[in-house]
């Protein structure tokens, strides 16, 4: 079978898994795992080395440089666990690779694509020929052309050798002017060169492997409005609502204060790495206009319109997993609630939906930062009115829409056991305000209340000044403007009791922090006996600026290694049975372990959000197979980062031990001293709480010998094991 008829094959396959959309999870890699992926760091420096000595972009002295550089950055790009391979995507992009790469008169059979999990809309590509495109840029593409475009540009990068010339030319700069000010602009400038050539080359290209010219040309307009959503779609209150309840009029944002859509393509790029999208149109229009006339082109030379819909309708559902992992609650809102027009009744739109409310109200209640802003006067289109509607409400108020949100799709979804377990959660913020009283919730319609108890008519003559600001205050009083909010849930009888027990848990948990000092969230002592952890591979980082890029990327792959089986060495002193989820130096490493770590790290990357909150990650549910199959309910992350600096030369401080000829020595001792510092940090997870349940952290004055890390390594460990 030959290459492009696999690809085929495993899109095919992996399609009709992914055709039920009420199945979604999140997608995963599939196929045999790349070479490239376990190969080891050394080797595919030594192998890059070899290339770069015939390569006349680059001069020897930085190439090895470059080659250390980036082979390790590609190396923590893809043991971070964003990458995906054998997906749906990559396969689709890869066949699109294919049409383009038989249409070049280069051999390219070397270029690898995959997918990243990002909802950035970006594309690029390193010198070893591995192109990346995110998933976000999938969710905005309209159709296979525009993807046909990026990849004929990024290709293009690879061909020309652009990422080596690039990386000479600012190693020049440096050595040069130390980038003054005409050396940044020069940098710029040769950007620019790069980006242009590439986008006439790669239009080019796309046009001879058979893709049609205005197809392609409309690629630069979504790539000009690719940071607003994906689609602009009026904010619909309604999902919130009910019969007896309507979102305010002071919650909608006003026509004056609405910022209009600003992108423009004429837009001063000097200090911008890519040409504005005015210049890089004119760039092709000789091109454009000469195969406009074209009538054997076309938009889909590998897949057919539906198959990229549906592609795009795939990227655009994982799209919700990389906001919530990031706790991106507001795009991730907008986003789910375009989604769910299309798809109402779609389980993994409702769950993560519910838990962006669940999110919305954690972080504003219980957090002292929140790593987005509800800031509105900084988005621009449909999405900025609920910036307005949420930047308007109170903590509270969040907190009872969440409930809201939670409860209600919970009730009419009772078979969903992950909404089960979020509308308990969702609770812990809602009864933290005394003021929460279910009493104090419309119980009854509107029409039933005495209209003495909810409004005063005193006519506005009548009122004195400060009666006057009294009605104001409390017309703008938003609290009870969800006063009949959760009437289709208020007289539920879960609800009820679920209140009451929240608020118990609550009330004991007030009283468990009063009794017992603790510092932030972090426990003093262990009293665990964890005789089987789950491991990911301890990161070591150190940063020595007297050593070459080269060095610094060797030493750090070395300490890796030697500090993976530090931690294994004293695990078996201790009797603890440590299960490596991230081991890609292990032959048996497969893509059923690369999907598992890959979960693992959303996991860990949506908990670490959220550091010192009591909080039940999304990616939680997920977890189960893992604790079953490690026959463990802890997880445990390592991490030592050293950095060591020579101080600069400074030489007003050397003219002044010259001259006060008794400072020489001072100010030598001083020069010559090597800053060194290093943190080191051990920390368990609890997968079943999704709290920490044990942490140990050193700073130190120094860089950290093997003997140092040995120690602290045991005693890290041994604190965990009681035997």
């Amino acid at each position: 079978m030959n290459k492009t008829l696999l690809l085929l094959f495993l899109f095919l396959v992996s399609q009709a898994d992914a055709q039920d959309l009420n199945s979604f999870t999140k997608l995963k890699s599939a196929g045999p795992i790349p070479d490239f992926f376990v190969k080891f760091l050394d080797d595919k420096i030594a192998a890059d080395n070899e290339l770069l000595k015939n390569d006349n972009s680059i001069s020897n002295k930085n190439a090895e440089d470059f080659s250390a550089l980036t082979n390790y950055n590609l190396q923590q790009l893809i043991q971070g666990g964003k990458v995906l391979y054998g997906d749906p995507l990559t396969v689709y992009a890869n066949g699109v690779l294919d049409k383009l790469k038989e249409a070049s008169d280069k051999d390219l059979d070397y270029v690898q694509l995959f997918t990243l999990k990002s909802n950035e809309v970006n594309a690029f590509a390193t010198h070893q020929g591995v192109i990346f495109i995110t998933v976000g840029l999938i969710g905005q593409l309209e159709n296979e052309a525009q993807l046909a475009f990026v990849l004929a540009h990024e290709l293009t990068h690879v061909i020309e050798k652009h990422n080596q010339l690039s990386y000479q030319h600012t190693q020049d700069l440096v050595k040069r002017s130390r980038y003054g000010d005409q050396a940044i602009s020069s940098y710029y400038k040769y950007s620019k060169d790069n980006e242009e050539e590439a986008d006439k080359a790669g239009f080019k290209l796309a046009l001879k492997a058979g893709y049609k010219a205005e197809s392609l040309n409309k690629t630069f307009t979504v790539l000009l409005y690719s940071y607003l959503p994906i689609d602009e779609q009026v904010l619909d209150f309604s999902f919130l609502e009910n019969e007896h309840f309507s979102i305010p009029d002071r919650y909608k944002i006003k026509e004056q204060l609405i910022h209009t859509i600003s992108a423009e393509e004429d837009i001063d790029d000097e200090f911008h790495t890519h040409p504005n999208i005015k210049s890089r149109r004119q760039n092709i229009d000789d091109i454009l206009r000469a195969n406009q006339m074209d009538n054997q082109s076309k938009v889909y030379l590998y897949g057919s319109e539906e198959s990229f819909i549906e592609l795009r309708t795939l990227a655009r559902f994982e799209m919700m997993n990389i906001f919530i992992r990031g706790a991106d609650y507001v795009k991730g809102l907008y986003h789910s609630l375009i989604m769910r027009k299309a798809h109402p009744e779609n389980d993994f739109l409702l769950n993560s939906q519910s838990m962006v409310w669940y999110g919305l109200s954690a972080f504003e209640n219980r957090s002292d930062g929140t790593p987005y802003s509800l800031s509105y006067r900084k988005h621009e289109g449909e999405i900025q009115h609920l910036y307005y509607f949420l930047n308007k409400l109170s903590r509270n108020e969040i907190s009872t829409l969440a409930t809201q949100q939670v409860w209600q799709n919970s009730l009419t979804h009772p078979e969903n056991t992950f909404l089960k377990s979020l509308r308990i959660a969702v609770l812990r913020d809602f009864v933290s305000f005394d003021k929460n009283e279910l009493r104090s919730f419309g119980a009854t319609p509107p029409e039933q209340v005495d209209s003495a108890e909810v409004a005063d008519n005193t006519p506005e003559k009548e009122l004195s000044k400060y009666e006057k600001i009294a009605r104001k205050r409390k017309a703008n009083d938003s609290e009870e403007s969800l006063y009949y909010s959760l009437l289709n849930i208020i007289n539920e009888k879960d609800f009820i009791l679920a209140v009451d027990e929240a608020k118990d848990k609550l009330a004991a948990q007030k009283k468990r922090d009063e009794e017992v000092q603790v510092e932030n969230w972090k426990p003093k002592k262990s009293s665990m006996d964890v005789p089987s952890l789950i491991m990911t591979t301890p990161n070591f980082y150190i940063q020595d600026n007297r050593k070459s890029a080269k060095s610094n990327v060797k030493k750090n792959d070395l300490n890796e290694t030697n500090l993976v089986n530090l931690v294994k060495e004293n695990a078996d002193k201790l009797d603890i049975k440590l299960n490596f989820v991230d081991n890609f130096r292990d032959p048996g490493f497969t893509t059923e372990n690369y999907n598992e770590f890959s979960q693992l790290y959303d996991y860990i990357g949506e908990r670490s959000q959220f550091e010192g909150l009591d909080f039940i990650p999304y990616n939680a549910q997920y977890m189960n197979s893992l604790t079953k199959k490690y026959n463990s309910k802890y997880v445990g992350l390592i991490g030592i980062y050293t950095e060591i600096e020579r101080r600069p030369f400074n030489a007003g401080y050397a003219l002044l031990s010259a001259v006060v000829f008794y400072a020489f020595p001072v100010y030598l001792k001083w020069q010559l001293t090597v800053d060194k510092t290093t943190d080191y940090g051990f920390f368990i997870l609890n997968l079943d709480t999704h709290n920490p349940a044990f942490s140990s952290t050193k700073y130190f004055n120094a860089d950290m010998n093997i003997h140092l890390q040995n120690a602290h390594i045991y005693n890290s460990l041994n604190q965990i094991r009681k035997k």
